[in-house]
């Protein structure tokens, strides 16, 4: 009696278990795990697939079309492996993916902008840790819905101009570690509920003075270890519930404008860390009024207040 019923337990994961290719791992929740000497997309069962996970694989292609047997799959994450082309209609007959990751692979290039235009769903792309170079102009275009967009520690020299404008829904756009020196004007308008902005480690030259559009959901900013030797005076204004600024380890600073953190009446903390600012002798009012916090502020930055 008890045999049978582990037996009756065991037995849709040992179903399941028989029709899993070489290489991988299914378990009964619609999870496969593959990993070693694959070429292509696994013959899984498209029924029972819901997330789908190749890593350390010997994938260099995602050919046209590759993911349209698999109509239940949700998530798909191709990490570590060797992925370098991927065709333009890769994703056509999937539209229903909500979470895309392709981190740490050797991609150069992205398709031209069809390559994600059908997936309307889709929540979260993840593409760090490659080798993009440069991206096409309306390549995020048509995905109104997504939250989350991971480009950093790529090799991205420029960006074109309205390349997120269609993003009203975005709340998280890292472009970290690249190697971008410019950024087009007006680059992040359009994004209403975007909360977090990362642009650091990019060996940046300047920043138009159009370049922020309104953010009032703003919180986090990190700007720091760029080539910046100053900055718009009105790159905060739009930003009134930032919580947390970071510009540290910008050595080519030495001032910034009187009123740069005049809008920013909810910050929380200011990093200036390494920063020399002989240009500047500081208001202390500007410190604390904004409520920020103290210990991120040391000590010979305090020592430049401007007497009263």
């Amino acid at each position: 009696m008890w045999f049978t019923f582990v037996l009756l337990q065991l037995l849709p994961q040992l179903t399941l278990s028989a029709h899993c290719p070489n290489g991988c791992v299914c378990d009964i929740r619609g999870s496969a795990k593959c990993i070693g000497d694959i070429t292509d997309i696994p013959p899984l069962d498209p029924t029972t697939t819901f997330l789908l996970l190749l890593n350390n694989t010997n994938i260099k292609v995602l050919k046209d079309r590759s993911f349209q047997p698999f109509s239940l799959l949700i998530r798909l994450m191709i990490t570590h492996s060797t992925l370098d082309n991927i065709q333009p209609e890769a994703f056509h007959g999937a539209p229903q993916l909500r979470s895309i990751k392709l981190s740490s692979n050797a991609l150069s290039v992205l398709p031209p902008k069809i390559l994600f235009h059908n997936l309307r769903q889709l929540k979260s792309l993840v593409l760090s840790s490659n080798q993009l170079e440069t991206l096409e102009s309306g390549s995020f275009d048509h995905l109104s819905n997504l939250l989350v967009l991971m480009l950093q520690k790529n090799q991205i020299r420029e960006i074109p101009p309205r390349l997120f404008w269609h993003l009203p829904s975005l709340l998280t756009l890292s472009m970290s570690a690249n190697q971008l020196r410019f950024i087009p004007s007006e680059s992040f308008y359009y994004l209403p509920n975007l909360t977090k902005l990362t642009l650091y480690k990019n060996p940046l030259i300047s920043l138009p003075y159009q370049l922020m559009g309104h953010m009032p959901r703003l919180q986090e900013l990190y700007l720091y270890e760029t080539n910046l030797s100053t900055l718009p005076w009105n790159l905060f204004a739009n930003m009134t519930n930032l919580r947390a600024l970071n510009l540290y380890f910008n050595n080519k600073l030495t001032s910034l404008p009187k009123s740069l953190f005049c809008c920013l009446p909810n910050l929380k903390k200011l990093v200036l860390k390494d920063l020399s600012l002989s240009g500047n002798k500081w208001n202390c009012d500007l410190l604390y009024n904004h409520k920020t916090d103290m210990n991120t502020h040391p000590w010979w930055l305090l020592a430049k207040c401007k007497t009263k």
